[in-house]
């Protein structure tokens, strides 16, 4: 079976659900659209090929952050594990429920806070991502059956995979919820340290790939709320296309394929430090995501299959692997 690619992906707010609607984005839409038909054609002819679906998203930054609206999810059935190093926590829980969805959202229309997505969970699944974390230096996994699915997960799943609005189209294969290691707390490092933070996270979850794991971070290339609404009649800020021109140089911009770790990570660090950076992303949760899918890629190559800068956000859309014309 051949390796799964891995891919960044824009999640944008609500609006991105709908297929025209001028606060989401048609063309990330399109391809996320196709992509998700795509993996529903493939688990149909062999399941083993979509085996699960591995989803770092920018609104977990850390394995015991709270809901913003914990109501409805009851008390965790796993123990508060006490590890060494930097915990991940994994949404999951023995009966393979469906997840209860956060709406992270504020200040919309009413009915977006009707919709619903319907996929699960897997339990095995959880408990095999988790052996991988525990099993790498650094990190250790934390199990919560009390974290609610935020909308940088349902929300871009909602576009890809159409008929899950509804019960009768449930999915057939479980979406995974990682978080962030630690986004929250990264002052303190170094460039270099914050790459491999993220970086070999991804890797060490990159044999899964060979099982017939699909790896996704979920973020956006480029994200200043803050100035969006000094732009949201049109023009964008000075940094939004070099910076987005900075993300694409890191996949670019390599001189052997497979990709070195070291080539990699140093590409990353370099986009920490670009100068543009702290204004593209004055909090780079949605940043992060795009580190851990870099790591996941385990030397294959990148390439940026879409974007269009919209203000002072962007909609950077990166695989890796995969064969060149498919999704």
């Amino acid at each position: 079976m051949a390796r799964t690619p891995v891919y960044f992906i824009p999640h944008g707010g609500p609006t991105f659900m709908y297929e025209n609607h001028p606060g989401g984005d048609k063309g990330a839409f399109d391809y996320l659209r196709h992509l998700g038909r795509d993996l529903i054609q493939k688990h149909k002819e062999n399941p083993d090929s979509v085996k699960g679906v591995i989803v770092m998203s920018a609104h977990w930054e850390s394995a015991n952050q709270q809901d913003e609206n914990p109501k409805g999810t009851g008390n965790n059935e796993f123990p508060k594990v006490n590890g060494k190093g930097i915990p991940v926590g994994i949404v999951t829980d023995k009966n393979d429920n469906y997840p209860n969805l956060e709406y992270d959202f504020f200040n919309f229309p009413a009915h977006m806070y009707e919709e619903k997505f319907w996929a699960k969970g897997n339990h095995a699944s959880a408990e095999k991502i988790a052996k991988l974390i525990d099993n790498t230096p650094g990190y250790y996994a934390q199990l919560r059956s009390d974290k609610k699915w935020d909308h940088g997960v349902w929300v871009a799943s909602r576009v890809m995979f159409e008929e899950a609005g509804e019960e009768k189209g449930a999915l057939k294969f479980p979406i995974i919820n990682i978080s962030e290691p630690a986004g929250d707390d990264v002052d303190h490092l170094s460039p270099r340290q914050l790459s491999e933070r993220f970086y070999n996270l991804g890797k060490a979850l990159a044999p899964l790939r060979d099982e017939g794991y699909w790896i996704i971070g979920s973020g956006m290339s480029v994200h200043n709320l803050r100035e969006r609404r000094k732009f949201a009649d049109g023009g964008e800020p000075e940094y939004s296309q070099p910076f987005e021109d900075a993300v694409k140089d890191v996949v670019e911009n390599v001189t052997s394929v497979p990709v070195s770790d070291e080539q990699n990570l140093e590409n990353l660090s370099e986009l920490w430090k670009n100068p543009h950076r702290p204004a593209a992303h004055p909090t780079a949760e949605h940043l992060f995501p795009f580190y851990f899918s870099a790591g996941a890629a385990d030397g294959d190559k990148g390439v940026q299959e879409y974007t269009k800068i919209s203000g002072s956000t962007a909609w950077g859309l990166f695989k890796w692997g995969g064969s060149t014309g498919d999704y």
